[in-house]
């Protein structure tokens, strides 16, 4: 509790920003290109970005320069909001990418935690002194700060059962429309979340775990999910139809398929 509150008074817009306080969004370009070059849409080819050692070395370089951002003075300049979340977005992504690699090969990013803790409690980037682990970036400060309940189809945990990891950095000024699309693109996806002949809705265990957040936006579940998913245009809204569920595949998000001759 102590270093929530902390996190979130040092993290806060505050009143009287000045000009001289406003600072530039890092640049997203090497990431972008590192997302360009090993996601696809099968995965991540995590097998020969792990055999590039100069590939390995520009995710370091980048999360290096996130790390050494003034966040702290783009989250308190007006109108920088959007920069601020596409910030620690990328934060967590890249730094999620960087643990899968560093343990590389596993089945699983739940392989990379022990007995004491899960790969999400460790401590994987320092910002503004702070020492953070993915937990903390996704639950003490993206969720708190911007109560923005799309963010839980574009933050990626690595595994199967997670939103298909974007092929692109998220920026500002486009972050209305990356969150959308990836918000569409997950949840109208009939393998993944879907009505069945008896009108009882099947959807993946994020909408559960996260529930509180999807509620607060749209009043329920079902009513979130119903501009998006298949099925969903034939029943009334405000309709109190069952869910299920559906078990989350933790299986490394990872494209497997042999390299091109």
């Amino acid at each position: 509790m102590r270093f929530r509150l902390m996190l979130c008074l040092a993290l806060s817009p505050f009143v009287g920003v000045s000009s001289a306080a406003v600072v530039p969004a890092p640049d997203h370009a090497p990431f972008d290109a590192l997302l360009h070059e090993y996601v696809t849409p099968y995965g991540v080819r995590y097998a020969d970005w792990h055999a590039n050692a100069d590939d390995m070395e520009a995710l370091n370089r980048y999360i290096h320069e996130l790390e050494h951002t003034p966040i702290e003075k783009l989250a308190a300049t007006p109108g920088r909001s959007e920069a601020a979340l596409a910030y620690w977005i990328n934060l967590y992504n890249a730094a999620t990418l960087r643990l899968v690699l560093e343990g590389y090969p596993v089945d699983s990013i739940k392989d990379l935690g022990n007995l004491l803790r899960t790969p999400w409690k460790k401590d994987v980037v320092t910002v503004e002194g702070h020492k953070l682990s993915l937990d903390r970036i996704e639950n003490s400060i993206i969720r708190v700060q911007f109560r923005e309940p799309r963010i839980h189809f574009a933050l990626n945990c690595a595994a199967i059962g997670c939103p298909p990891l974007r092929g692109e950095a998220y920026r500002g000024g486009d972050l209305e429309s990356q969150l959308e699309a990836q918000t569409r693109q997950f949840l109208g996806d009939p393998r993944r979340n879907w009505v069945d002949g008896e009108g009882r809705a099947h959807l993946s265990k994020i909408l559960d775990w996260y529930h509180e957040d999807f509620e607060r936006d749209a009043g329920s579940v079902i009513e979130f999910v119903r501009p998006y998913m298949e099925g969903m245009e034939e029943i009334k809204p405000g309709t109190d139809i069952p869910i299920e569920y559906t078990d989350y595949d933790w299986s490394l998000n990872e494209d497997q398929r042999p390299p091109n001759p």
